[in-house]
């Protein structure tokens, strides 16, 4: 799983968790994420995925 931060040091993993998917084959992994700077930030996960995540703000 690809994982790139456009912000350093500004998004820090608090936790995460691997949930069940689909199938047998399948597993979600959830990221709680904060973004601890002034500054907006976006973590890029996945081939082209990216979640944006506001100045003092949780996202998961």
């Amino acid at each position: 799983l690809p994982l790139a931060v456009s912000i350093v040091p500004a998004v820090t993993v608090a936790a995460w968790h691997v949930l069940p998917g689909d199938g047998p084959t399948t597993r979600y992994v959830v990221v709680d994420v904060t973004n601890n700077t002034e500054w907006d930030a976006e973590l890029t996960y996945g081939k082209d995925r990216v979640i944006g995540v506001q100045p003092k703000e949780f996202c998961r």
